[in-house]
Order: C-alpha cells, then sequence, then structure tokens
C-alpha cells in the first residue's frame, strides 16, 4: 500500500496557505485583541486563578495579589524562624514564590497594553509574545511550587489528594495569554515576510537594470571613426556660412530731400543747404 509522504516544503506550503486565510484579521484589529487580552490579564491579576483542593472539592482560592502578600508573610516568618535548619522553615520554602515575580505579572500585562494601544509603540507589538510566555511561565511556575510546598509538609506522600489546580479564572487567564501570544507571533510572521517580499523585489530591480545595462549597443567602428575626426576638419570641410545681408544693398543712411523743399530745385547728394534759394536743409 502506497503511503503519501508530504516533503517539508510542502508542509510549508500549507502553513502559509493556513495563514494566509486570517489575512482578513489585519494588524490594526490583531492590536486590538492584544489590548483588550492585556486589559483582562490586568484584571485576573485579582481574580482567584488558583484554587488548593481536597480531593475533588476545591476548598480555598488564591489571587495572585493575593499570594503576593501571603509568600511575603511567609518569607518573613521564615527568615525569623532562624537559618532555615528546621523542617517548618524548609515547608515555607519549599511552598513560596517570591512576591516580586508575582508583582511582575501585572507589571507585564500593563506594558503589554500600553505597547498595543499607542502608536509610538507599533513596532514593539510584533515581540508581544514573550511577555505572554513570561506570565504564563509565572502562573505555571507558581502552581508547582505550591504544590512542592504541600507534598513536602505531607511527608512526600499526599495521601489526601492535596494539590493546587488552576480555577475557571486560571483557565481563562492561559486563554488570555495564548491569544497575545498567537495575535504578536502573527505579526511577527507578517512582518518577517513583507521585509522578504521588499529585499526579493529591491534584488530583481537591481538585476533588470544591470542586465539593461549590459544590453545596450555597443558603437560600431564607423561611427567610432566618424566621432573621432577632429573639430578642426568637420569646419573647413563645412560649407562656408552665408551672410544673407551681405547681397544686400547697404541702406542709405542719408535722409536728406533730393529737392529743395521751398524752390523745388534739384539738390546735390549730402546737401546742406539749397544752391538756388540758400534754404537750410535737415
Amino acid at each position: 500500500m502506497d503511503q503519501q509522504v508530504s516533503s517539508p516544503n510542502q508542509q510549508a506550503i500549507n502553513v502559509k496557505e493556513h495563514l494566509a486565510k486570517l489575512d482578513k484579521y489585519d494588524n490594526e484589529k490583531l492590536s486590538l485583541v492584544i489590548a483588550i487580552a492585556a486589559v483582562l490579564s490586568a484584571a485576573l491579576f485579582l481574580a482567584p486563578v488558583f484554587e488548593i483542593r481536597a480531593g475533588q472539592v476545591a476548598s480555598i482560592s488564591f489571587s495572585f495579589a493575593e499570594l503576593s502578600s501571603i509568600f511575603s508573610i511567609l518569607k518573613m516568618s521564615s527568615s525569623l524562624l532562624g537559618d532555615g535548619s528546621n523542617a517548618i522553615s524548609n515547608y515555607l520554602k519549599a511552598g513560596t514564590v517570591d512576591a516580586s515575580i508575582l508583582n511582575v505579572t501585572l507589571f507585564i500585562s500593563l506594558v503589554t497594553m500600553v505597547v498595543s494601544l499607542s502608536p509610538k509603540f507599533k513596532n514593539f507589538i510584533s515581540f508581544l509574545w514573550v511577555p505572554g510566555l513570561a506570565n504564563l511561565l509565572v502562573l505555571f511556575l507558581t502552581k508547582s511550587s505550591i504544590t512542592n510546598g504541600i507534598t513536602q509538609a505531607m511527608g512526600g506522600s499526599n495521601s489526601f489528594g492535596i494539590g493546587c489546580e488552576l480555577s475557571l479564572a486560571g483557565y481563562i487567564y492561559v486563554a488570555v495569554h495564548l491569544a497575545i501570544i498567537c495575535a504578536s507571533a502573527l505579526i511577527f510572521y507578517r512582518n518577517n515576510e513583507a521585509k522578504k517580499a521588499a529585499f526579493a523585489a529591491a534584488v530583481v530591480s537591481q538585476q533588470q537594470n544591470t542586465t539593461v545595462i549590459n544590453a545596450a549597443p555597443a558603437q560600431t567602428p564607423a561611427a567610432q571613426n566618424n566621432s573621432a575626426v577632429p573639430a578642426t576638419d568637420v569646419e573647413e570641410n563645412a560649407a562656408p556660412a552665408v551672410n544673407p545681408a551681405a547681397n544686400q544693398p547697404a541702406a542709405d543712411n542719408n535722409n536728406a530731400p533730393s529737392a529743395c523743399p521751398n524752390c523745388g530745385a534739384e539738390l546735390p547728394e549730402n546737401a546742406k543747404f539749397c544752391g538756388k534759394c540758400g534754404t537750410a536743409l535737415k
């Protein structure tokens, strides 16, 4: 029975086809999704995202803000108990997380919201998947730390089934940050593809310009010989220029009359007075 094995190139093409279906969601819409998710992330800092359960019964719920206060008290208590050699101090250390790490989650959510809404930080939206992953890492690190503390307090065998689980708000918290990661990763992918396309277009344009320059016709030897003729020879062989005004009779600049305006006697050329009546001529 023949089995069709898809090559990595075919898989890449299929991925691009699936991503092309999301083109109707432009980067502005995705940025708005990230901003809404960041607001929800900041609000969920006060929501009970953790539940300490005994069996199938949910007993106590905690939020990041509550855990930050509790862990601060436990850390202070652990330091007051001495050098940390006793069992109680070890239990407290095993089940606590630095409160500053929990407070960082709120700061990350606020920064994500500002970056997604401000036009000044538009170039950084595609990198918001990094703080989204950081918040999820803090969430599961806190859950794991609480579970380890409970297990160690029970002597290593948790026969009562007590553990730390995510509440409904905790799953919403995960979904919100997955939305931030997916939206920002899609923007990152689009920006990267746009840069590749622009670079490829620039290379093709440069190659076309080079081809046009190389395809320009070279000058023939006759054209080169004609262009090498000195200018002096060209001027000597050229027909002399004819001045059209040279063949025309010179204009008579003497405006003196040919007959005396007073007596009508004929006047010689350039006469200033009439020889008959003595009238002055202008």
